[in-house]
């Protein structure tokens, strides 16, 4: 493949991503929408029922993200490899820290929603 081509599967693999991305906020928003009208309502089996229908959708889209990310920033190593000029938009050995730190913040979103339920079904008695 020439550097173009590792470009173009650059942009591609950036666009699957930020999809993710949107895909997995929309989770979170969802989920956390439920949780603030609903919460206190569901019986304990509707809970684990919708935890694990959103963990595994969430749990599917980080994997994806993470992927993308890490795609991305294959196609766009070997393009700078390929023309010195591509050279500024830098990747090196940051490529993987920053599909990790990508994974970590949206894990914590995940994370976040869970106490958001669990502090509107256990509220602190005053």
């Amino acid at each position: 493949m020439n550097a173009a081509e590792w470009f173009e599967a650059y942009t591609s693999a950036s666009s699957n991503g930020l999809t993710s991305q949107a895909i997995l906020l929309t989770l979170v928003s969802s989920y956390m929408v439920m949780a603030h009208v609903s919460g206190k309502s569901l019986t304990t089996v509707q809970v684990c029922l919708a935890n694990f229908v959103y963990i595994t959708g969430s749990g599917l889209v980080l994997l994806a993200n993470y992927s993308a990310v890490m795609d991305a920033a294959t196609a766009r190593e070997q393009a700078v490899l390929l023309t010195s000029e591509l050279a500024n938009i830098g990747v090196g050995d940051f490529a993987s820290s920053w599909a990790l730190i990508c994974a970590s913040v949206n894990a914590l979103f995940v994370v976040i929603s869970f106490l958001f339920m669990w502090q509107v079904r256990h509220p602190k008695s005053q």
